[in-house]
């Protein structure tokens, strides 16, 4: 029996099935945890995220892709050509997508392994990141989760208060969890900003202030495809691989920290 942390999936079926292959899957002895953001960009979102529900051990984290798609389902955004979520908002079976994704975490943690979408806060420690991750699941598996969607877009605010209130607090927070990757000196998030390096000098990755997480706890974190899974941090460990974008599908098996990779069939 074994756990694996799988990158983010963006409906790249068909890499998802090599590398089960890869990794010698058993379906019902190990556990699979996803990064988040399993569907949109890639060809076979409805395909993935139905293969992966339907797997007793399988699970995810939430990321912004899929909270758009909640939102999309509402029918809370105009029309647009930035995704391709049409098959699966369509569907007969789009209802019960839509309340497994619902009641998805945003956090999660097994013998100091966190797996998130984006990151943590520098000033949180692990018990305030799971804290403030679960206000955001009460939420959107709460009566007002359609508010909360209507409310989570926008940048601001970008800096952590924790006296903040409404739904400028569960905005930040989801925007902490699902889209941060730079910070500025000041702890502000930045989200012009995407690529491995800033071309601001004042931004920094976000792992690299935290200071407030144990030594022994590790995070795994995805969304960052244009760091192809490289955070050059033995703690803060990427599994983007980027692979909508041409680049890997990554495996971490957790119990002995080994990788396993395939490589994209199609690009972007």
């Amino acid at each position: 029996m074994a756990t694996y942390f799988i990158g983010d999936l963006h409906g790249c079926y068909t890499e998802l099935m090599d590398l089960l292959a890869l990794i010698d899957f058993n379906k019902d002895k190990d556990q699979l945890w996803f990064s988040g953001d399993l569907i949109n960009k890639g060809p076979l979102s409805y395909k993935t995220i139905k293969f992966i529900m339907g797997l007793k051990n399988a699970n995810s984290v939430l990321g912004n892709h899929d909270l758009h798609f909640l939102a999309l389902s509402q029918g809370l955004l105009p029309e647009n050509k930035n995704h391709n979520l049409n098959e699966i908002i369509e569907h007969d079976d789009c209802d019960n997508i839509v309340n497994w994704l619902r009641s998805r975490p945003l956090l999660y943690s097994q013998c100091n392994n966190v797996l998130i979408h984006a990151g943590t806060h520098p000033t949180w420690t692990l018990a305030d990141a799971a804290k403030y991750a679960n206000e955001i699941e009460k939420s959107l598996q709460g009566p007002d989760w359609v508010e909360l969607l209507k409310n989570m877009y926008g940048n601001s605010p970008s800096r952590w208060d924790a006296n903040l209130q409404g739904w400028q607090r569960l905005r930040l927070l989801i925007n902490i969890f699902t889209r941060m990757r730079y910070l500025s000196s000041d702890f502000a998030l930045n989200f012009s900003e995407t690529g491995a390096q800033p071309t601001d000098r004042g931004l920094k990755p976000w792992y690299e202030y935290h200071e407030n997480i144990s030594h022994d706890s590790k995070i795994y974190f995805g969304h960052w495809a244009s760091l192809q899974g490289k955070s050059n941090n033995k703690q803060f460990i990427s599994i983007d691989g980027g692979c909508v974008w041409g680049g890997e599908l990554i495996a971490i098996r957790i119990e002995d920290c080994q990788q396993f990779k395939i490589a994209a069939k199609n690009k972007l």
